[in-house]
């Protein structure tokens, strides 16, 4: 008898439940803040210069030479406590080329602990110009191409299996 993956069936499973927000328009970090109650934590895990990857320049459109970008990655953690307890809902990857990090963007490299929804959503709000989701080992991930103030950004957004469990529970 044919059985299912236990991680195909997780993986179909954190699907359904995740499906809303997978497709959502509009802040991740609204959003999560609405849901929890509270405000966002961020942790950063990385910030800093990398040299763009093929992957990276043909989702911003941009040519195949060698360019530079700031990277941050960080974990979105979640308080679901009433005692203030986070859970690790979200890894996220924003990756801006410099070439778009001129005048008023420049804040994006200095972020930190800020949620980029703050600074991208707010007045003259980012437009979603592409989006495409892919399973990874992580869990599920969208990644989103945004016209933010004439600028192309890249943002990944993995939703990590805690806060799949989470909606599932309080669905």
């Amino acid at each position: 008898m044919w059985q299912a993956d236990p991680q195909d069936r997780r993986c179909r499973q954190q699907a359904g439940v995740l499906a809303d927000w997978l497709a959502a328009d509009g802040s991740l970090t609204a959003r999560l803040e609405a849901l929890s109650g509270n405000r966002l934590l961020v942790l950063p895990t990385f910030e800093g210069r990398i040299t763009l990857n093929v992957a990276d320049k043909r989702a911003l459109g941009l040519p195949p030479r060698a360019q530079s970008a700031w990277l941050r990655e960080a974990t979105l953690m979640g308080q679901v406590g009433d005692d203030g307890t986070a859970q690790a809902w979200v890894a996220a990857r924003s990756v801006f080329p410099f070439a778009s990090l001129t005048k008023d963007a420049r804040k994006l490299m200095r972020l930190g602990g800020t949620p980029i929804g703050y600074v991208m959503f707010g007045r003259g709000g980012a437009v979603l110009a592409k989006r495409w989701l892919t399973h990874t080992p992580q869990g599920w991930q969208r990644s989103s191409v945004y016209d933010w103030q004439g600028r192309r950004v890249l943002i990944g957004e993995t939703f990590l299996p805690a806060f799949a469990d989470f909606l599932a529970a309080n669905a």
